[in-house]
Parts: C-alpha cells; sequence; structure tokens
C-alpha cells in the first residue's frame, strides 16, 4: 500500500510539473511572432526616445588587435534617428582606453574626445574628417557599438526562420517575456549583411550571416538585442593585394544593448560650428 501511494505521489509530481512548464512557456503562433519581430521598429518609432546601455567587443580568431567599448546612448527614432553617444570606455588591447561623445543630428555625426586633438584646437570632429583614433577599428565609425546599425536587421524581417527560432533558453532578461533567436542570412530580411554600411565594409572583405538574439516585452517593445558577427580580411579574396585594411583573418563581434527609459525626453543637438574642426585631420594625443 504504502508503495502504491509514493508511485501515485511520483506520478502526480512529474504532471504537475509538466502542466507548469506547458503553462509558462510555448511558442508563439507563427503570426504573432513575425508580428512582434518586423514591428520592432514602428514600435520603437511610436516609443520616440529611450535610452540604450550598450557594451560591444571585436576580436581576431587568431591574433591582433581586441577592441571594447562601453557607454550609454540616448537616442530619438524615427525615420531619420538622431542620438547622442557617451563612450564611457573605448579600449585597444595593449593600449590607454579613450573616452568620447558622439552626437548624430540632421544625417551628421560628430565625434569630440580628451584624447584627440586637431590642429587648430577645435574640440568637436565630423565623423568625414579624416582621423587615426590611435588603434586599427577603434574609429566608432565602424558601428560596432552603434544601435542603429543593428536593429536594422529587424526591419522588414521575413517569416522564413523567426517562428522556428523562438525560444526560452536565453538567459532572462527582466520585463521581457518573448524571446528569439535566427541567423540573419539575406532571406531573413532585406537589411541583413553584407554590406553593413559600415567602415566595417571597407576594412573587411568578408561577412558572415550574425547570430541575432532579441528580447521583447508583452507590448512589442525592444528590451534587449545581443547580436555575434563573424567578418574576414583575406588577401585572396581582393585580388592578392593584401591591402585590406591592413587586418587578416577572422573577427568576431559581440554586442549588446539593453534598452530602458522609453518616451522620456531627449535633447540632441549639433555643436556650435565654430566648435568644430577645419582641420585636414584628427589624431589620438
Amino acid at each position: 500500500m504504502t508503495k502504491r501511494l509514493m508511485l501515485a505521489v511520483a506520478v502526480l509530481l512529474v504532471g504537475i510539473l509538466a502542466v507548469g512548464f506547458l503553462t509558462i512557456w510555448k511558442p508563439a503562433s507563427s503570426d504573432q511572432a513575425h508580428g512582434r519581430l518586423a514591428g520592432v521598429g514602428q514600435r520603437l518609432t511610436e516609443a520616440k526616445t529611450a535610452r540604450i546601455a550598450f557594451t560591444s567587443q571585436i576580436e581576431p580568431q587568431v591574433s591582433g588587435p581586441k577592441v571594447t567599448w562601453q557607454g550609454t546612448t540616448e537616442i530619438k527614432f524615427g525615420d531619420e534617428p538622431e542620438w547622442s553617444t557617451t563612450y564611457d570606455q573605448i579600449q585597444p588591447s595593449g593600449r590607454p582606453a579613450v573616452q568620447a561623445k558622439a552626437v548624430r543630428v540632421a544625417g551628421e555625426t560628430y565625434y569630440s574626445s580628451p584624447s584627440m586633438v586637431a590642429q587648430d584646437g577645435r574640440p568637436w570632429f565630423s565623423a568625414k574628417t579624416p582621423t587615426y583614433w590611435g588603434a586599427p577599428l577603434v574609429n566608432p565609425e565602424h558601428g560596432i557599438a552603434d544601435f542603429t546599425v543593428w536593429q536594422a536587421f529587424l526591419d522588414g524581417v521575413r517569416r522564413v526562420r523567426e517562428t522556428s527560432e523562438e525560444t526560452d533558453e536565453l538567459p532572462d532578461v527582466e520585463g521581457a517575456e518573448h524571446e528569439y533567436q535566427f541567423e540573419c542570412y539575406p532571406d531573413t530580411g532585406p537589411n541583413c549583411p553584407p554590406p553593413y554600411g559600415t567602415a566595417l565594409d571597407q576594412t573587411f572583405n568578408e561577412a558572415y550571416p550574425p547570430r541575432v538574439s532579441v528580447w521583447l516585452d508583452d507590448d512589442g517593445l525592444l528590451r534587449q538585442l545581443r547580436v555575434r558577427a563573424s567578418v574576414g580580411s583575406f588577401p585572396d579574396r581582393d585580388g592578392g593585394s593584401g591591402q585590406v585594411g591592413k587586418l587578416y583573418g577572422e573577427w568576431i563581434i559581440t554586442t549588446t544593448f539593453t534598452l530602458d527609459r522609453f518616451g522620456e525626453p531627449v535633447s540632441v543637438t549639433a555643436p556650435p560650428s565654430d566648435q568644430i574642426t577645419r582641420s585636414m585631420g584628427v589624431r589620438t594625443t
């Protein structure tokens, strides 16, 4: 009798656990999954603003300099996003860390850093100004820590892979009930690389499908975006010149963006024109 009772209790517990698991999570329908992912950009535009904390890095598979970026962006979403970014640390391996600020207004990006100097002494410089940041890949124009570069992967995502890639295996993000992972192939969406549309396209001549992890809340707002991507520079794929950014081999990019403070006031203004350098170049001090 005791054995029967113990067996019955065990079966009951297994049933409760199974029901609990099914209640906690189940994949969304195809329409739900597609709607949540494909509508991320539109919902951010409707939210108008956000704060974005980022941690990004690029490192070689074999040898070469590693660079990490950490900081915060305050952004105004829209057809032409405007943002203000504080780079708390840009750290190239084996070299001093760099601090910097950046603003993007009316399609133009400007930078300022105590580690950078122009001949005329003005503190701000345009992204179009030839600049040497002290080490390969440090230049923020590669876009590795630029949220808008990676968020674009979600815009126009097609109903090819995302439903089968809804998951419950990613680390939990507070307030984000819906998790997705997918490879960003050209047939996944029109904005999947190549090209990236940044200096990565000039530095590397090979790009592999990024793996994109997405955390959304119940309102469909993006709470976290994490991307792992691989790029390469191979002389034999560039006519044998060996001059593709003077960096060779495969490089791994990992970048994470965490969003909060949706809808809070954000002010982004261009630096005064008399504070923007007219020098022919800017370099580290």
